[in-house]
């Protein structure tokens, strides 16, 4: 398997990744209506400036989308696990390598960051990875 190398490899990624997620019962409601195609170029920038450092390739911030969302439909401790855990398995399955392992180690401290911004870090909500099978 080859290691993510392009703005394309991150378009397969999120592809592949947002399209698992609207499979999962649990996940859908999050994602079904928002329009990924205009959505998903900002997303792609966003982990070309994490992966691939590119400078200015995104600016703003993730948490008002995401704080939106929370308004609309709560996010509990058990939402952030089944993203990260299909984030990891979508790059797995697909990539191996440094920026492979960078994303993944990425997309743990951005969750984290997340869960704790949006829903607090008292015990309840201590961060973990769930498998997904």
């Amino acid at each position: 398997m080859p290691d993510i190398e392009s703005r394309n490899d991150l378009d397969f990624l999120i592809s592949t990744f947002y399209s698992a997620l609207l499979k999962n019962q649990e996940m859908k409601k999050f994602f079904e209506h928002i329009d990924f195609e205009a959505h998903k170029p900002r997303m792609i920038s966003f982990w070309d400036f994490i992966v691939f450092n590119t400078p200015n390739a995104y600016t703003g911030s993730l948490m008002p989308v995401h704080e939106h969302l929370h308004k609309m439909f709560p996010f509990e401790k058990q939402h952030f696990e089944i993203w990260l855990a299909t984030f990891k398995k979508t790059v797995d399955e697909n990539f191996v390598g440094n920026r492979a392992e960078a994303i993944k180690n990425a997309a743990v401290q951005i969750g984290a960051t997340m869960k704790y911004k949006i829903i607090g870090s008292d015990s309840k909500h201590t961060f973990t990875v769930t498998k997904i099978e």
